[in-house]
């Protein structure tokens, strides 16, 4: 443990020098999710490469490396942590402000599709085979910007760990077409 760490943790160097990770278990600023997932890599004995822990209003970014003697025998592992608290808030603006933007471009987005599907159904009149194709072409254009803006969201759904998967059956030769198209 070096000064820079024992600052980092807020902890004294001779709680944390020569001990596990299993000791960082104990500590009150770990949040309770970081506390499972830490738990897990302890009781396993596997540590990724790379991983994040949330240590009080921290979020902190952990690298593992096993350290091996001459007969390849594991003696220990080296933890590094860098306070990534900063990136982390970023991050999380950036997918708030793309979660709303996406929200806020479905609303307009609807609206064009109704009132395109509204006139190809004749619902003000009949249009002529040039008016229909320009309104196909609405309808086209406006749900392939629609699927965008979803994907925007379903992004920062992911980012957020919020996504929900739908299984859900289709045709592949109706997704090579609209591909195709």
């Amino acid at each position: 443990s070096n000064p820079a760490a024992q600052a980092l943790l807020g902890i004294p160097g001779g709680q944390i020098a020569g001990g596990s990770l299993a000791n960082l278990l104990e500590a009150p600023a770990l949040s309770t999710a970081s506390k499972d997932m830490l738990q897990a890599m302890v009781r396993t004995k596997s540590y990724p490469d790379r991983f994040r822990v949330e240590w009080g209003k921290k979020v902190l970014s952990a690298s593992a490396a096993r350290l091996h003697g001459p007969a390849n025998e594991e003696n220990g592992t080296v933890f590094m942590f860098r306070d990534v608290t900063r990136e982390a808030e970023l991050e999380r603006m950036k997918s708030s402000f793309v979660a709303m933007v996406s929200h806020e471009l479905r609303t307009p987005l609807g609206a064009i599709m109704g009132f395109a599907e509204m006139l190809r159904e004749g619902t003000f009149g009949r249009l002529s085979p040039k008016q229909s194709g320009a309104c196909e072409r609405i309808l086209t254009n406006a749900g392939n910007m629609l699927g965008m803006v979803s994907d925007l969201l379903d992004q920062a759904q992911i980012e957020a760990g919020k996504l929900r998967v739908n299984d859900e059956l289709f045709r592949p030769v109706d997704l090579l077409k609209s591909v195709r198209d």
